[in-house]
């Protein structure tokens, strides 16, 4: 079977099941793992290259809603008779449900189950250890600087959050994610910021460069230096390495000091 993959956390479903040897091509962003960062690449996930994918001639290429814009390759891939699957989930569930989706259709049902047991058992395990936390720290995801986009609740993410201990200060954001203010930000004084500025290199992102915003300098989070340059893999991508960011999650909420939870402006 020859594949295509249209964004890096299908390509890195395909190889976390086995099924990295049937992939002929993925888009530019693909990084991991690095095997696949070395196949032919058909354009970015914003802007494919429908001429290559056809050459390519795939037996089935992989799509995924979770890209903002990927709509236009659907309806690209559709109007070319392109055989596709599209995939689009909104929490954790939805993750495994998709690599158990995938396997069926690319042959490796075993290896994807197998895949999608391992990852229940270790979250099952880490939600149990974080379940009896004294209190939730209250932690802010900024997918995007400016304007400044977050997670709301319908995501794996706000979901990652709490097997990790902690709470999602935009919980209440009903969309899986959306923009919001500077100030709301400040009001609701988050303890752990993580920067995950999706299609930024790590090394670009200088988390000093907070405490420039208009009265974040007193935000705790700012003030104690708590705010972690995250890697994009582990909490934007629906893929098996969400388990990596839960477990580092996990431990940069146990690094939080005691001190008595503020009560927060929301419910």
């Amino acid at each position: 079977m020859r594949i295509i993959s249209l964004c890096p956390s299908n390509s890195e479903i395909l190889f976390a099941i086995g099924a990295g040897d049937q992939v002929v091509a993925v888009e530019k962003w693909t990084d991991h793992p690095p095997e696949a960062s070395r196949l032919p690449k058909v354009g970015s996930e914003m802007d494919v290259d429908m001429d290559a994918v056809e050459a390519l001639e795939p037996d089935l290429v992989l799509a995924s809603l979770s890209v903002p814009g990927m709509e236009k390759n659907v309806q690209a891939l559709e109007a070319r008779k392109i055989p596709h699957m599209v995939l689009n989930p909104n929490d954790i569930e939805g993750i495994y449900s998709d690599i158990i989706v995938v396997g069926e259709a690319v042959g490796r049902e075993e290896e994807a189950l197998a895949l999608v047991r391992s990852m229940q058992a270790e979250i099952a395990e880490l939600k149990g250890i974080n379940s009896g936390r004294p209190r939730a720290a209250r932690v802010y995801v900024e997918w995007w600087p400016k304007p400044a986009i977050t997670p709301g609740r319908k995501t794996w993410t706000n979901e990652m959050i709490e097997i990790a201990g902690g709470t999602n200060i935009f919980r209440d954001l009903a969309a899986p994610s959306g923009p919001v203010t500077y100030d709301a930000v400040k009001d609701r004084d988050p303890e752990i910021v993580l920067l995950c500025w999706c299609g930024i290199h790590r090394s670009e992102i200088d988390p000093a460069s907070l405490g420039t915003r208009e009265g974040w300098s007193d935000i705790n989070a700012v003030a104690r230096k708590r705010i972690h340059v995250v890697e994009e893999g582990w909490y934007g991508r629906p893929g098996p390495r969400i388990v990596q960011g839960i477990h580092q999650l996990a431990e940069l909420i146990q690094e939080c000091d005691t001190e008595p939870a503020q009560s927060p402006p929301y419910s």
